[in-house]
């Protein structure tokens, strides 16, 4: 057992930062969990929350948060999603295949030449930038139980 003074480990070289009472504290941004902040629970985006009316297709605005069909953004995610995956645009939600509705919600490497990140990780991107647009995506996320993410350093 090794033990040293300088906050650091002989044997790697990580360096901890001076303990004080708020390293243990949840609520302090210093002792709080990197996943929740502390708070017990955190936000995912609900699928069933994107795709709120399966009985849509694509091309009829299944996916909710990429507006109107025939809207300036809807068209633009929907030729992304046609130059990565073989999808269908004029069926149901509910009836395109288990593997492919995934792919689309959560991403693939395509079929076709482009990879494709999927909807939910290009609303996830979203929900970290602007706070307008990620007050207005908040309604398509769910509170979770926050995971158990090992501590810092």
């Amino acid at each position: 057992l090794a033990m040293s003074e300088r906050l650091a480990c002989p044997e790697h070289g990580a360096v901890l930062a001076e303990l004080t009472p708020r390293t243990f504290s949840f609520n302090s941004p210093e002792g709080a969990c990197p996943s929740c902040a502390g708070l017990g629970e955190e936000r995912v985006l609900d699928p069933e929350r994107i795709v709120p009316d399966p009985a849509r297709s694509i091309g009829e605005g299944a996916v909710e948060p990429w507006g109107k069909p025939g809207g300036p953004y809807h068209r633009t995610m929907v030729r992304a999603l046609e130059a990565a995956l073989e999808v269908p645009l004029d069926k149901p939600w509910r009836s395109l295949p288990k593997k492919l509705r995934e792919q689309i919600l959560f991403g693939a490497t395509g079929r076709k030449k482009a990879a494709w990140d999927g909807v939910v990780a290009a609303l996830g991107v979203a929900l970290l930038g602007d706070a307008a647009l990620r007050d207005a995506l908040r309604r398509l996320a769910r509170r979770v139980p926050a995971r158990r993410t090992p501590a810092p350093g």
